[in-house]
């Protein structure tokens, strides 16, 4: 019997068929999420990396070709350069024309430049993990 009236053995089938369906469809849905997220967290990740790739190897060619306009194009307008015994370079005009300067110097060749990716956090106001040094140890330039 079912809510005051009796079903036959091949309705009763077919309700527990159905329910076993629905049962299903909403098990695999609540599965599928999570799975789908993690494969859109992956490929949101490697999109990443791609783009800092593609940065690295434009900062090489820069550098390697002493262009002050393309190395000065990889910098933000709010960018900050650091560089160690200096004071701040503060926004792409001052450090476009540091660049201008270092490219203008007579003999200075970049021979060689392979960038060192290190981890670094930072975090109120204090920094932690590998430090950049200076200079970095696989970068060679020569002047003559």
């Amino acid at each position: 019997m079912f809510g005051g009236l009796e079903l036959s053995e091949a309705k009763m089938a077919k309700l527990r068929v159905l329910f076993f369906l629905v049962s299903l469809v909403v098990w695999a849905t609540k599965v599928d999420v999570p799975v789908f997220a993690q494969v859109q967290t992956t490929d949101k990740k490697a999109q990443d990396m791609a783009g800092i790739e593609k940065l690295r190897q434009q900062d090489i060619a820069a550098t390697l070709s002493r262009d002050p306009v393309a190395l000065t194009d990889l910098w933000t307008d709010d960018a900050v350069r650091l560089s160690p015994g200096q004071p701040a370079e503060v926004g792409k005009q001052a450090i476009r024309e540091s660049n201008e300067r270092w490219s203008a110097r007579p003999g200075f060749k970049v021979l060689s430049y392979v960038p060192e990716t290190r981890d670094l956090a930072c975090g109120r106001g204090q920094t932690r993990g590998a430090r950049p040094t200076w200079p970095p140890s696989r970068s060679s330039t020569s002047r003559t």
